[in-house]
């Protein structure tokens, strides 16, 4: 995906949001893009422990923060009254952003019909006022080490119900949690699914009637298991097995296997997310 263009957005309002365009056309915009660095994707830490012997086990990874730094030129149009100082002075309130807001910054094409965002804090903004050609650097400390694409909301999810298999493209090339809506077709004593190569598994162990609603979410921060029965929501986090697991999707082709087929799936969506540009 071809990127040409960053958004950063720090308010409500229409002007608390700045666009700073790359390459050739760059050239007549206020702000002068001299580079860009974060937007690749972020280093992991793997964490080894030392076996005795020789070698090392794996104990599991984690990624980084994402750190975004915009180093910037200016080009004011002094016709319009623009100045190096206003241009400048119109970007320090990302540091304090309006209403709690953390900055979104968005990556789009040309169109900006294809974005990828995430959302931060700035940190810092830096500037060399007192020289011939005055510079600002602005520094974005990420919430979350990923992009993130545009949701996915699975068009036709009845189509899924009632199967012992089924599959979930995630166009994204990180990992990523899910949501879906299950409805219960039979009385049953847990409602269970399993990634498609059953190493892990959501398992709720429930009396579950006719008609109950479940609903089961994965996403890092949002984490859910949910009971809906005659209007009535329960938090069914006490039965969840403690075998299981909030399991994450890969990218690509994702196969998902319940364990039984008395089951209708009301909804599915989940988020896309990339690990870089």
């Amino acid at each position: 995906m071809t990127f040409t263009k960053l958004r950063l957005k720090w308010g409500p309002k229409a002007n608390d949001t700045v666009t700073f365009r790359f390459g050739i056309m760059n050239n007549y915009e206020p702000y002068l893009v001299k580079g860009i660095t974060g937007l690749e994707p972020v280093t992991h830490t793997v964490s080894l422990a030392d076996r005795a012997e020789e070698g090392a086990g794996f104990q599991g990874r984690r990624p980084d923060n994402r750190q975004i730094v915009v180093q910037l030129g200016f080009q004011p149009d002094y016709s319009l009254g623009q100045t190096v100082e206003s241009l400048r002075r119109f970007l320090y309130p990302m540091l304090v952003p309006k209403l709690d807001y953390s900055v979104q910054v968005t990556l789009l094409n040309e169109e900006e019909t294809e974005t990828w965002r995430t959302w931060g804090q700035v940190s810092k903004t830096p500037t060399n006022p007192f020289t011939k050609e005055p510079e600002m650097q602005i520094t974005i400390d990420c919430l979350g080490p990923y992009w993130l694409g545009k949701d996915y909301v699975h068009p036709t999810p009845n189509s899924l119900s009632g199967k012992l298999s089924f599959d979930i493209d995630n166009a994204g090339d990180a990992p990523t949690g899910w949501e879906i809506v299950v409805g219960i077709t039979a009385v049953k004593t847990n409602f269970e699914i399993f990634r498609g190569d059953s190493k892990a598994w959501v398992l709720i162990t429930y009396p579950f009637a006719l008609g109950d609603q479940i609903t089961i979410n994965t996403v890092m921060g949002s984490r859910a298991l949910t009971l809906l029965r005659n209007g009535v929501t329960t938090n069914m986090l006490q039965y969840f097995s403690p075998n299981s697991t909030y399991f994450q999707m890969d990218g690509g082709i994702n196969t998902f296997l319940p364990l039984y087929t008395n089951y209708t799936v009301k909804s599915w969506k989940h988020t896309p997310r990339f690990l870089g540009i």
